[in-house]
């Protein structure tokens, strides 16, 4: 195995974007990097689950890692209008954030269902949320990072 890298050596410290934070893996990525001591931007569509992650990292890092709260429903992002207002969205949120050090593209759906068995809007939703998102947070977010 490699060794582990240093991130704050590499990424100087500063905030990670996580999408898809409210749960599973995305949750996991907030705890890890947070313990690693950045500050946490928490992005996903559930306000209450956000606020009880972010409640648990307050409380599991005595206060000492910031959080913030961003809500987004990725299964809207769908046209050029879902991302203006995306665009508007994060302009908004991270106006305060002095430095956005890393961005984990987490959010993601699967359906159990056959492909040929999905109605053509759950299809849609699932292009939105596991491709658009994709797509969409790193072309946003990227400026602010090769900024540093």
């Amino acid at each position: 195995m490699l060794p582990r890298r240093d991130l704050n050596a590499r990424y100087g410290g500063g905030w990670a974007l996580i999408t898809g934070a409210s749960d599973g893996i995305g949750k996991q990525y907030a705890f890890e990097l947070a313990k690693l001591g950045f500050n946490i931007l928490l992005m996903a569509r559930d306000s209450q689950k956000l606020q009880a992650v972010a409640k648990e990292i307050h409380q599991r890092f005595q206060g000492k890692i910031k959080t913030r709260l961003i809500v987004y429903d990725f299964t809207n992002l769908a046209s050029l209008q879902s991302l203006s207002e995306l665009e508007a969205l994060l302009e908004r949120e991270l106006k305060e954030v002095e430095d956005v050090s890393i961005l984990v593209n987490n959010v993601g759906c699967c359906k159990s269902v056959f492909l040929d068995r999905h109605r053509a809007e759950e299809a849609m939703r699932q292009v939105n949320v596991n491709l658009n998102s994709q797509v969409y947070m790193t072309r946003l977010v990227l400026p602010r990072l090769l900024t540093r």
